[in-house]
């Protein structure tokens, strides 16, 4: 079974680490591919705020106004060529490992291609705003700005934004696949542990549950209910007599001189004449009917729907419970002295049942033991 657990929990161990490195991997690369896209689109949108600042240099009256749209095209211009720089060269801190990919960089580098057409944008543009504001209407690098920026230019680097989108949509479908075979083994793996660890712990659980159960209930010498659960039970089958209006009994049964037997043949015989007293109660004790050991000598019988078979019961489990029994050769006879007492004429809960049961059966002890006595009361005694 040990060596179960160890192949499991190793496979289990294999998969949280398969796990994590894989949505480790997808999220860096999601990361790094959310900047390139990002990226991408920001060099678009500054490829087009170079031209929308370009005319404004010339548009705008107030020199005020000219002046910070200038400032603004360099800034564009500057952001562009990184964006730009960054994309087209594979730089780490925005491209994740091994890109742009092939299909990208191809774009970027063919004859004509993107880095072609940028590189001639930036230059003209620079080149138009090193002559400040002092440039008209009709200037040949604000032409170029003016007509390239928003055509071919916009266009070639839709494509590259697209490319990139589309690249990124099959690097995540890489992943989405990884994840798919380790959830599969994830799978396998948890039907692995719950055959070859849960199920057996589960029967274990339930078997181990059930003896500490059983424990709980059980005198352990008898193998009769023990106290606890005499009570219980009979305080159960009390309440379903008090509804259905049924009667029953409660026997308060005691093994004669017991204390003697200790004394002259020591505690193992005694032990042997209680599991013999207890085997006969469990022979003799009718269909329904409830016996438990109280502790000591003291055992108890409850009896339901007792009615006039009550007594002829009483006699035969009287009789049954004297006997001789050979001790290592000593023959010792066992006698047992009952006191009954009937639900509900001498009690209504268990307790009071109990309690009337055992002066009866003081009432026998007195009168020289070996016999029974029913519980006798004044109605207005009854508990």
């Amino acid at each position: 079974m040990r060596a179960r657990y160890l192949i499991v929990l190793t496979i289990l161990g294999a998969y949280f680490v398969a796990s994590y490195l894989v949505l480790h991997a997808a999220f860096e690369t999601q990361r790094t591919m959310l900047r390139v896209v990002f990226m991408s689109g920001q060099q678009r949108m500054y490829s087009q705020r170079i031209a929308m600042f370009a005319d404004a240099v010339v548009a705008r009256r107030d020199p005020d106004a000219r002046l910070q749209a200038r400032r603004d095209l360099e800034s564009s211009i500057d952001t562009f060529t990184a964006a730009h720089r960054a994309l087209a060269s594979g730089d780490p801190t925005v491209n994740p490992p091994g890109w742009p990919p092939p299909s990208v960089r191809a774009m970027y580098d063919s004859n004509p291609g993107v880095n072609a057409q940028v590189r001639d944008y930036i230059a003209h543009a620079r080149a138009f705003d090193a002559r400040g504001t002092a440039v008209r209407i009709g200037d040949p690098d604000l032409e170029y700005v003016l007509t390239v920026g928003p055509g071919p230019l916009l266009n070639s680097l839709d494509a590259i934004v697209k490319q990139y989108n589309a690249e990124t949509r099959q690097a995540i479908q890489k992943f989405e696949y990884l994840q798919a075979m380790i959830l599969a083994l994830g799978l396998a793996t948890l039907g692995a542990v719950y055959f070859f660890i849960l199920a057996p712990m589960e029967r274990a659980i339930r078997s181990r549950t059930a003896d500490l159960a059983y424990a709980a209930s059980t005198d352990s010498l008898t193998q009769l209910p023990n106290r606890r659960a005499f009570t219980d039970r009979v305080t159960e089958a009390i309440a379903g007599a008090s509804r259905s209006g049924r009667r029953g009994a409660i026997l308060m049964i005691d093994i004669d001189r017991f204390k003697r037997v200790n004394d002259t043949l020591g505690h193992a015989a005694g032990d042997r004449v209680q599991r013999e007293f207890g085997a006969r109660l469990a022979a003799n004790v009718r269909a329904g009917e409830l016996a438990g050991r109280l502790g000591g000598d003291e055992f108890a019988v409850y009896a339901p729907d007792a009615s006039d078979g009550l007594e002829a019961f009483v006699t035969r489990l009287h009789d049954a419970l004297t006997f001789t029994l050979d001790i290592d050769g000593t023959p010792v006879t066992i006698s047992t002295s009952i006191g009954v007492a009937r639900f509900p004429d001498d009690g209504l809960t268990i307790d009071a049942l109990l309690s009337n049961a055992d002066r009866a059966l003081y009432e026998v002890k007195n009168a020289g033991r070996g016999s029974v006595r029913y519980f006798q009361a004044p109605p207005a005694a009854i508990a």
